[in-house]
């Protein structure tokens, strides 16, 4: 297990991004709540993580502790990822595209 993928228990997800070298794991990056969803950049099969994208999060967490839940990743481009993701207290159901290449 790796200590420095901080999570309060909570589905993730892992992809082989489309250079086929990178690895992208998504979770909720904090220790009490579902909060901070991050995409985590690895070049080495997972050993190491050299990047961590926020995706999403909120400052409310005395009244939301679940903002941003379980994840699932997908290529889109070859520079960009897509996330679906639960949000708001499981209220809603988000798409968002993210870049993980600088052009």
């Amino acid at each position: 297990m790796d200590s420095t993928l901080i999570d309060p228990v909570n589905e993730g997800s892992l992809l082989l991004l489309s250079d086929g070298k990178t690895l992208a794991f998504s979770n909720a990056y904090d220790t009490q709540n579902r909060n901070n969803l991050s995409i985590h950049l690895s070049k080495n099969k997972g050993e190491t993580w050299y990047k961590r994208i926020l995706v999403d999060s909120t400052q409310n967490t005395a009244k939301i502790r679940s903002y941003s839940a379980y994840s699932d990743l997908v290529n889109v481009t070859k520079n960009s990822v897509g996330i679906l993701y639960e949000r708001n207290g499981y209220s809603e159901i988000v798409f968002k595209e993210i870049k993980w290449v600088k052009n």
